[in-house]
């Protein structure tokens, strides 16, 4: 066996052979993005009104707190119209899109387009004072 062709035929088995741990962490990473994720204290969302976290398991993930009685609601904040990210605008209770000016209400429902489908939504509980997102 020549020399290039031995070498040829050991890079691609070793490469073969990362193919079952490479598998693993990708399941694993599924796993961890249908488990809930810890995102924020109660008390943290409140003070701020809403929370944007970039980078979860869940992919982007918007909170925001309604007081009396103390609802907390997670989406994805990307407008299913073009991917901007929504914004919260509490005093008016709705999501609103700053590229193209879609609204939707604080249950992620479509209130104005040009969206045509509501915001992703997230389950969101409230567990010994943190805020657990998982998904719907």
């Amino acid at each position: 066996m020549q020399r290039r062709k031995f070498i040829s035929i050991s890079a691609a088995g070793l490469g073969l052979s990362q193919v079952p741990g490479l598998l693993r962490l990708r399941q694993g990473s599924v796993a961890a993005a249908t488990g809930p994720l810890d995102l924020a204290s109660l008390p943290e969302l409140q003070k701020a009104g809403s929370l944007l976290h970039k980078n979860t398991a869940l992919g982007p993930v918007l909170l925001i707190s309604q007081p009396a009685p103390v609802v907390v609601q997670a989406v994805d904040p990307r407008c299913p119209h073009d991917g901007c990210l929504v914004n919260w605008k509490s005093s008016n209770k709705l999501f609103v899109c700053p590229c193209h000016g879609a609204e939707f209400k604080a249950s992620g429902q479509l209130s104005k387009g040009p969206a045509k489908s509501p915001l992703t939504t997230f389950k969101a509980s409230v567990v010994n004072g943190r805020i657990l997102v998982s998904a719907a």
